[in-house]
């Protein structure tokens, strides 16, 4: 198969792909906060490879408006895990002016923010801690929300590089493989 024959069948599956995502998508992100703001509620699941399912924990989430313009509330609430009993993470979604348009910040009030990007009524992030990395989808669908957490070690990545023909460039890719996800259907409340 020639690099040009591979390269158009490449093109048709992404435009496929990308029109399936779109026509899935039934909100734009300027409806953000609109249609978000409100209480949700749902079961989390920790899964790990080869285990599945290793534990779960009841959540409420809440996206509520606060008194400033372009800053929200942002509480996960995880209730009465046997682990670690209730936790909450208190944290606020702001929208400064100077950032692009579909730039967020996911400020944990302790000094703590982690950029956020909102792509097709998607929130999407990376980042890393200590020597895990770990990347976060939040997305909006009529009104569930479903959100994902994987993480991966940084440490632990598969390093790989093209064969390269003459006049080609190499390139050298990371991958990290998912040790843990977690992921929660999050049904609003009427």
């Amino acid at each position: 198969m020639t690099l040009n024959f591979r390269l158009q069948i490449i093109s048709i599956l992404l435009m496929l792909f990308s029109n399936n995502a779109y026509t899935q998508t039934t909100s734009t992100d300027e409806n953000f906060p609109g249609d978000w703001l409100g209480t949700y509620k749902g079961q989390m699941y920790m899964f790990k490879p080869g285990k599945g399912i290793t534990d779960s924990v009841d959540v409420k989430f809440e996206l509520l408006a606060t008194n400033i313009s372009n800053q929200w509330v942002y509480r996960m609430t995880y209730m009465n895990n046997k682990k670690y009993g209730k936790v909450i993470k208190d944290y606020l979604i702001v929208k400064p002016d100077s950032l692009k348009a579909g730039t967020y910040l996911l400020d944990e009030k302790d000094g703590i923010i982690i950029q956020q990007t909102l792509i097709g009524n998607t929130f999407y992030s990376n980042f890393s801690v200590g020597n895990n990395y770990l990347n976060s989808i939040m997305r909006k669908t009529g009104d569930v929300i479903y959100f994902e957490i994987f993480q991966s070690k940084l440490k632990e990545s598969l390093n790989t590089k093209n064969r390269a023909k003459e006049g080609q460039i190499v390139f050298e890719v990371k991958s990290y493989p998912p040790f843990s996800t977690q992921k929660v259907r999050l049904i609003k409340e009427k």
